[in-house]
This record gives C-alpha cells, sequence and structure tokens, in this order.
C-alpha cells in the first residue's frame, strides 16, 4: 500500500482474481488429493512406480497449466469487464499474470508430491527466502513499475526459490536422470501443447473476444485442439529427435 497506493492495491486484488482462481485454488486441490498415494508408494519403497507417477503428472501439470493460459488469454479481459469494468484491464498485467497461472499451477501439483516423501527442511529454508526475495522486489520494481512490478516480483522470487528447489529435491531424492526428468516433465507436455497454444492465440488475434459468445466459440476451438493432439500425438515419434538429444533414461517414462 505505501508503494503504490490504497486504490492501486483494489485494482491489484480484483486484476489478480482469475488467475488465483485456477492456478491457486484448483491445482491445490488436486496436490491435496494425491499426497496419500504418493506417500503410500514412498513408504513401500515401490520407486519405479513412484518416478513413472511423478513424470506423468509433472506432465499432466504443463498441459493443464498451459490449458489454464490459454482460457485465461480468451477470457480474462471480458472478465474483468463484466465483473469490475474494462478501466482495470491491463495488457501487461495479463501477460505476466498468464505466466504466473503456467508457474503456480505447475508448482501447486508438484508440490503435493513434493510434500508426500522429501525432507522439508530445505522447503522451509526456501520458502522463507520467497517471502523476503518478493518484498524486497516488490517494494523495488513496485516503485518503478506500478501494479506490473509488484507481479513480476511475486514470479521471480517463485522461480529463484522454491519452484527449483521443489523439483531438485525430487531428482535428488529419488535419483532420477535430470535429462529424462526435464524430457518427460516439461518439453514433451510443451511440445504436444503447441497446437493448442498457436490456435488460441490465432483466435484471438484474427477475430477478437467482443463478448462471451466469441470467448465460448474460442475456448471450444483450442479445447477441441488440444484433445486432438493429446491423442494423435500421445505415442507419435514428432518428438523423437529431441527425446534422442535428451539421452532418455528407458526405464523412465510417462
Amino acid at each position: 500500500t505505501a508503494v503504490i497506493g490504497p486504490a492501486q492495491v483494489v485494482t491489484y486484488v480484483l486484476v489478480i482474481k482469475l488467475s488465483v482462481l485456477f492456478s491457486n485454488t484448483f491445482a491445490s486441490k488436486i496436490a491435496s488429493a494425491i499426497i496419500p498415494g504418493f506417500a503410500a508408494l514412498f513408504s513401500n519403497n515401490n520407486n519405479n512406480e513412484l518416478k513413472n507417477s511423478i513424470l506423468k503428472l509433472n506432465y499432466i501439470s504443463v498441459r493443464l497449466a498451459i490449458i489454464g493460459a490459454c482460457g485465461f488469454a480468451t477470457i480474462n479481459e471480458l472478465f474483468l469487464e463484466f465483473w469490475v469494468g474494462k478501466e482495470y484491464f491491463d495488457s501487461t498485467l495479463n501477460i505476466i499474470f498468464l505466466i504466473w497461472i503456467l508457474h503456480e499451477t505447475t508448482y501447486r501439483v508438484s508440490s503435493g508430491m513434493f510434500f508426500s516423501f522429501c525432507k522439508l527442511n530445505k522447503w522451509a529454508l526456501f520458502s522463507g527466502a520467497d517471502a523476503f526475495i518478493n518484498i524486497a522486489l516488490s517494494i523495488i520494481l513496485g516503485s518503478f513499475y506500478g501494479l506490473p512490478g509488484i507481479a513480476i516480483a511475486t514470479t521471480i522470487s517463485r522461480l529463484l526459490t522454491v519452484y527449483w528447489v521443489i523439483h531438485y529435491e525430487m531428482i535428488k531424492e529419488l535419483n532420477f536422470s535430470v535429462n529424462s526428468y526435464l524430457y518427460y516433465s516439461f518439453i514433451k507436455p510443451l511440445g504436444v501443447s503447441l497446437m493448442t497454444i498457436f490456435s488460441c492465440f490465432w483466435f484471438i488475434n484474427s477475430y477478437g473476444v467482443n463478448n462471451f459468445y466469441d470467448a465460448t466459440l474460442g475456448i471450444l476451438i483450442f479445447m477441441s485442439i488440444n484433445l486432438v493432439s493429446f491423442f494423435y500425438f500421445q505415442n507419435r515419434s514428432f518428438l523423437d529427435p529431441c527425446k534422442k538429444n535428451f539421452l532418455i533414461n528407458k526405464s523412465e517414462t510417462a
């Protein structure tokens, strides 16, 4: 409030609402649901099943995050116009919160797996660092860039601290091949989702979203393409060159 003023705080809370609804609330439900199952796998020393399940859930979380980001990009301007007025929409904030959905959704799902079996002392340390860096960057960037600076500060602090620590600790705890982990958790779902991303932004840029009918049509288009790409590319070999370059461990798969 001291940095950007009380009126801007209200704006920030309103603008962030839709991205928080998806990336925090929805993704956290998934994390809560998977903790017992992963704890059971770990306690039974079923490491192969645990590793494959982690890779599959990372894969799903990235695809889910991309779907959420596309939906957010399609509907957020209309959502804000309908709820509080078009003057609250900011294209820069829209891009930042779109990125926020990507990293927060994958972080929330991954944290559910992490909390099931990894030691929490490092996470607690880096969580404190996350809060400190967030506050410091918010003061600095907020003073220069206002609301976008505050949003960027949260994203930077999260990515520099707890986000990478969770993945690093899971790789270390279960002795993952780093290449396999990166490929199945991030590269493969991103590659399979490219058609979804392109179709979403093609629709927004070519036709525009002027009402909820347009938004519904756009969401139906990219969701349909997402389903087609999921089933078509699931067992196809178009990512094989990338897979070979990553020197995948064949015992680890998603």
